[in-house]
């Protein structure tokens, strides 16, 4: 995993850099999709699983919403970006937002709910529907999106695609341990001992 750390002049460096990538691409044909946004739900039944948070308030008909936001500052290139949603998921009637594609996968050679659920964030970029996805940022499921935060995501990604590794990741909140991690997900039982030794 590579941790990305920017001051604020790097940041807007490569903000202003995204910026004229987005104005050289305006008005060219591509089947690109400049940022997209993955999640994954897996469960024993549409009851009982996580639900989906509603993306529709940041997404409509491939445009992003608040993309006009005076929050967004003068030079708004938001709005040329393409953004999509993408939910993995085990549950075909699972029933989601206008905006996001669900995409079911019953496939997946884990017998575990949670060993799935990873199967996305880590080689969901393998899907052929996210093939055309320069960037991949992965949420979970039930996290809402801020249509207001949507600015700060293409310096992110231009960061991240200039990157040594093409990875990023940010620091746990409260900064614990590998070790730590394993402690805890032993403690909420989301995976077996012989799995974490």
């Amino acid at each position: 995993r590579y941790w990305i750390r920017r001051s604020a002049r790097q940041i807007q460096k490569l903000r202003q850099a995204m910026d004229q990538r987005i104005d050289d691409s305006i008005g060219k044909n591509s089947s690109n999709i400049d940022i997209c946004f993955v999640s994954s739900i897996f469960g024993d039944s549409e009851e009982l699983a996580d639900q989906p948070s509603d993306v529709s308030n940041v997404w409509i008909d491939g445009d992003a919403i608040g993309s006009t936001d005076s929050n967004m500052g003068a030079n708004n290139n938001v709005a040329a970006l393409t953004f999509r949603f993408f939910l993995f998921t085990n549950l075909e009637n699972m029933q989601v937002s206008e905006g996001w594609t669900k995409i079911v996968k019953k496939d997946l050679n884990y017998r575990r709910f949670i060993t799935k659920s990873r199967w996305p964030k880590f080689m969901g970029w393998k899907e052929p529907q996210l093939q055309p996805c320069q960037t991949i940022f992965y949420f979970d499921g039930h996290y809402q999106p801020n249509p207001h935060k949507l600015h700060e995501f293409p310096a992110v990604a231009q960061a991240i695609q200039s990157s040594e590794v093409g990875l990023a990741q940010v620091p746990h909140p409260h900064k614990r341990t590998a070790m730590q991690e394993f402690s805890r997900i032993l403690f909420k039982r989301k995976d077996i001992p012989t799995n974490v030794e």
